[in-house]
């Protein structure tokens, strides 16, 4: 299911670190980085790979343009995962929603000769929008060589675990 951005001629910045720079621009968010990340650079074909994993799955924003410095991708006007009011539905429908993300990149994977990740799917990088959540943070989307990548699958699951555990509501 394709997410239609909602149009907005606002600019704020979103979360600024030693990593990056968000900034919404109106329907739209660019992330700039500090130090130029090559794995992003059209050599390396990732905006292919995530644009063919976007078409064929969804469930992740849709990206615009990517180069070393900086990746645009539509703005998600939706709930952050962790300002979520919890029930027992909406609980079980980001857990479902991890899940399915995870199972779409080793489907997807199968199919290549290395293994297209996200580093880092937990629920916290979970938009709630439109009635279903929306993986965001892009850029930590990676083609690796690993043939097990368990590990990231793992740390997913495991922080999604610990935040509906600590949830009083269900």
């Amino acid at each position: 299911k394709k997410r239609v951005p909602i149009r907005n001629n606002m600019k704020k910045i979103l979360k600024e670190d030693n990593r990056s720079v968000i900034i919404r621009d109106g329907d739209k968010v660019i992330k700039t980085f500090p130090t130029p990340r090559p794995a992003f650079s059209s050599e390396y074909n990732w905006l292919h790979y995530y644009e063919s994993f976007y078409n064929m799955y969804g469930g992740v924003v849709r990206v615009h343009e990517v180069n070393e410095n900086r990746i645009v991708m539509d703005y998600i006007d939706g709930v952050p995962f962790d300002d979520l009011k919890f029930d027992h539905s909406i609980a079980y429908k980001a857990f479902a929603a991890i899940l399915q993300n995870l199972s779409n990149m080793a489907d997807y994977s199968s199919n290549l000769e290395r293994v297209w990740f996200h580093r880092d799917a937990g629920s916290h990088n979970h938009i709630y929008f439109d009635g279903e959540f929306v993986l965001i943070d892009p850029d930590s989307f990676m083609m690796v060589n690993d043939p097990y990548p368990g590990a990231y699958s793992m740390h997913a699951i495991a922080r999604s675990f610990r935040v509906f555990s600590s949830n009083e509501n269900f």
